[in-house]
């Protein structure tokens, strides 16, 4: 809708140097009063420069379709022309979407504060996951979730999250390929990094540091803000070990997290409903994630790096037996095991060569063996085989 300054001016009313809520590469956003409406709303304004690639009129209109508790309400979008020109004689127009205002702040201003409680934060979390669970039922991939990006609103006494910022989304498409790095680089999974295929995964991946963020009030793989380049924030996303990375955050969010960490795309949680799903029955779901993984290979960086000699016991029976190519084999180099899990593997080990003895032919596969590592209390044994 195109307005004239002055009636822009006539509905919206704010200061632009006290009701500014913040700025960054898309624009400024304000704080200002709906002369009409009688509410207050946010402004996200930017300048229209001409063959620019963002389009906050597009923006605007490609998610004021959204309709969701947990997603922040688009209300309407205006090209406001100013009425004078640049230096080149081009008239100056601005692009101007309106939001619902949240009047909580951010989760990056709650975590500042860090006098949350437990419960809150829980409330926050399940919100966020049902927001951007029905971004991925609309075919929707953010690429920018952080904590400024997650808007608070009061509720009687509840707070209300609602993820916002679209300005970088996009369809999800399988066979696109982002070749620039666009985005949040503390936020960001490791495929940014590597083969550039980013899916709904990757989004789970961000809702995975930001919940550690919101739970334990620190970056696990700290932030430009602490004096750390990106060079070694990314580092540390495709190398830190991750196996102790939930340590100190209550089921079920201890799970979820390791789950949203996993560095490999095949066995991270495809979108944010299955994490969803984790939340409804956590330990059930969990449990039936948790199988045999005697078809899917799992890297060396999947739950962060090997133990040195981590793999002595596979490199002795590989290098002295004739089974690599056999199913007993293949099922031993999908165990992934190292020097934690060794009586685990010699107990396995001992058990096969038993049946051999007996002149079976088919060994114990680790989907009978696992069941059992189930039922322990050593959470690690159990993410392992978790997909």
């Amino acid at each position: 809708m195109e307005v004239s300054l002055q009636s822009f001016r006539k509905r919206y009313t704010y200061d632009s140097q006290k009701d500014l809520l913040g700025k960054g590469g898309f624009g400024e956003v304000y704080k200002a009063y709906d002369n009409e409406d009688k509410i207050f709303v946010a402004l996200k304004m930017t300048q229209n420069i001409a063959n620019s690639k963002y389009n906050l009129i597009d923006e605007i209109k490609r998610f004021k379709k959204l309709n969701h508790p947990n997603i922040i309400n688009h209300i309407e979008a205006y090209e406001v022309n100013t009425g004078s020109s640049d230096i080149h004689g081009v008239p100056i127009v601005y692009h101007v979407g309106v939001l619902e205002f949240a009047d909580q702040g951010t989760l990056a201003d709650l975590l500042k504060e860090k006098n949350a409680s437990p419960r809150i934060v829980e409330d926050i979390a399940e919100d966020i996951i049902n927001g951007l669970a029905y971004l991925h039922t609309q075919n929707i991939i953010h690429r920018d979730l952080k904590p400024s990006n997650i808007l608070l609103f009061a509720e009687g006494e509840k707070i209300r999250a609602k993820i916002t910022d679209f300005g970088i989304a996009k369809q999800a498409d399988a066979t696109a390929v982002s070749t620039q790095l666009i985005g949040t680089v503390e936020y960001m999974a490791p495929e940014f990094f590597s083969t550039g295929n980013i899916t709904t995964s990757a989004d789970v991946w961000s809702l995975g540091v930001m919940l550690i963020e919101a739970f334990t009030g620190l970056h696990p793989f700290g932030k430009t803000s602490d004096g750390l380049s990106n060079e070694q924030i990314i580092g540390n996303i495709l190398t830190k070990d991750l196996s102790h990375i939930s340590d100190g955050i209550q089921a079920p969010y201890k799970d979820i997290v390791t789950r949203c960490l996993l560095r490999e795309i095949s066995i991270r949680p495809a979108n944010a409903n299955e994490i969803k799903g984790l939340i409804a029955t956590p330990q059930d779901a969990f449990s039936e994630k948790t199988q045999l993984i005697s078809h899917t290979s799992i890297p060396s960086n999947t739950l962060g790096s090997t133990p040195a000699g981590g793999n002595k016991w596979f490199n002795f029976f590989n290098k002295n037996s004739n089974f690599e190519n056999s199913g007993f084999g293949n099922d031993l180099k999908q165990f992934y095991f190292n020097s934690q899990y060794t009586k685990w593997f010699i107990i396995w080990i001992v058990i096969n060569i038993f049946f051999l003895l007996l002149g079976k032919s088919n060994h114990i596969k680790l989907d009978v063996f696992i069941p059992f590592l189930n039922d322990l209390e050593d959470y690690d044994i159990k993410i392992l085989f978790s997909i």
